[in-house]
């Protein structure tokens, strides 16, 4: 795909955070499918960026920028460019009223 793309724009998860209370140490399908695509940018020795895109019920969920190897000026002048049009740059749990 990064042949013809200069970078891969994908949801970091597919949902929103779980709440400390509902998270563990639970290895199931769901958990390992959710982080499957991220894994494969790390085992590829691609960089990458993960951010905050949005918030659902007051829990972030995010994207994540993949770029080809050795573009990490790219990867994270897109990451900087998505904070700039979501209004999430800088953000902090102290922010963020839950």
């Amino acid at each position: 795909m990064l042949k013809d793309h200069d970078v891969i724009y994908l949801p970091a998860a597919p949902g929103v955070a779980p709440k400390f209370s509902e998270s563990g140490d639970r290895l199931s399908d769901q958990y390992l499918i959710a982080d499957n695509h991220l894994v494969l940018g790390n085992f590829a020795g691609l960089p990458s960026i993960t951010l905050p895109i949005g918030f659902e019920n007051k829990m972030p969920f995010g994207g994540n920028v993949m770029g080809r190897a050795f573009e990490e000026a790219l990867v994270l002048q897109v990451a900087q460019k998505i904070e700039e049009s979501t209004g999430y740059r800088n953000l902090s749990a102290k922010a963020v009223t839950l």
